[in-house]
Order: structure tokens, then C-alpha cells, then sequence
């Protein structure tokens, strides 16, 4: 296409031109649409996970402070033994 015929006048040129420019601009616009679509499932996903490890971590944290509060006094015993 761009070198079809060599005599082409500058309005065909300039024609070709912005028709080209045109396509370009709507490629990139879609491009750029995909490519934020990706990314906001990605978030999502990213979301999702940290969302789901804090409702595991949550209860795990509280079986273990309840741990630590029923062994503190058996601690303290021990230790008042030994001095």
C-alpha cells in the first residue's frame, strides 16, 4: 500500500495518512481497554486472596493468644518453683 503508486498527490498522501493515524488511535484504544480489564481482574484476584488469608489468620491468631493466656499461669508456677 504505501508504495502502490509513487505519484500520489499530498492530499492522498495526507488522506492515507490520518486514516492510518485513525486506525491506530482505535487499536490502542482497545489495546488499552484489555489491558485495564486485565488488570482489574487481577486486583480482584489479589483482593480475594489477601481477603481469604486474613479470615484464616484471624481465628488462628485467636486459638493461639487463648494458648498463650491458659499456659501463663502454668509458666509462672514453673517458674516459681525453680527460685
Amino acid at each position: 500500500m504505501a508504495f502502490a503508486n509513487q505519484n500520489r498527490s499530498i492530499a492522498d498522501v495526507l488522506r492515507d495518512v490520518l486514516s492510518q493515524l485513525t486506525t491506530l488511535l482505535r487499536k490502542e484504544a482497545q489495546l488499552a481497554r484489555v489491558e485495564l480489564s486485565e488488570n482489574i481482574n487481577r486486583a480482584g484476584l489479589g483482593l480475594g486472596l489477601i481477603v481469604g488469608g486474613a479470615v484464616l489468620l484471624i481465628p488462628a491468631l485467636v486459638i493461639l493468644l487463648e494458648a498463650a493466656v491458659w499456659s501463663a499461669p502454668l509458666m509462672v508456677d514453673s517458674f516459681r518453683r525453680r527460685f
